[in-house]
């Protein structure tokens, strides 16, 4: 669950992601960890594309900002992880 993964994590971490699918304008399902995860981003992304994201909240919810190391044009783009 979801909440395996937030115990795992620590604000300020560099993490690793995938989209693995682009569900509809700004909603994507990202892996991470070997988690899919329903998210919601302002960036916008293509299926495949490997991002790097900063930890900035856990809880209540994820909330992670992209990292300067992104090979997406999306750079600063705040993202809700639902």
């Amino acid at each position: 669950t979801l909440d395996r993964l937030k115990k795992r994590l620590k604000k300020g971490m560099v993490l690793r992601g995938r989209v693995i699918e682009c569900i509809s304008t700004n909603k994507y399902l990202l892996r991470i960890w070997g988690y899919n995860i329903l998210t919601e981003s302002r960036g916008k992304f293509q299926k495949f594309d490997e991002i790097e994201l900063f930890v900035n909240e856990i809880f209540p919810n994820l909330e992670f900002e992209l990292s300067s190391h992104s090979k997406s044009n999306n750079e600063g783009q705040l993202d809700l992880f639902i």
